[in-house]
């Protein structure tokens, strides 16, 4: 990666900055893809309500239009091999709205795949190659 001492040393100075900076997109993404789950099953349980229907259609739109925004983000600097693998983590967040919010059943199989997705999420974030490498 080619970079000039200048664009070096202020990089180096926002490292913690940038770090917190793609934490908080990647949470952020994360829950727009949880709101955008949610209101399409209220979509689905409103549908002889057109009025509350529009409501969640909206929010629906809204959230995937921000999480588009998010994830050009992260896109542009990670791996999407790195990325995609870490967003899977809503499946673990589904599952617990999905009880809360839905009073879905937990079952030993949803439990033990959702464990297989977080344990497997966990092995592609140690790894060292997450960084998109561009030529300036």
């Amino acid at each position: 990666m080619k970079i000039r001492y200048g664009e070096y040393i202020f990089m180096m100075s926002n490292k913690k900055s940038n770090q917190l900076f793609y934490i908080f997109l990647f949470i952020l993404t994360m829950g727009l893809n949880i709101i955008g789950s949610v209101a399409g099953k209220y979509i689905g349980i409103n549908l002889g309500n057109i009025r509350l229907m529009v409501v969640w259609i909206f929010i629906l739109c809204l959230s995937l239009l921000s999480r588009t925004a998010t994830w050009a983000f992260l896109n542009k600097r990670f791996k999407l091999s790195f990325i995609y693998p870490i967003l899977s983590l809503n499946y673990l967040l589904s599952l617990i709205i999905g009880r809360i919010l839905f009073d879905e059943p937990i079952t030993p199989t949803r439990i033990l795949g959702t464990a297989i997705i977080v344990f497997g999420v966990f092995f592609i974030t140690i790894s060292k190659d997450r960084l998109e490498e561009y030529q300036v």
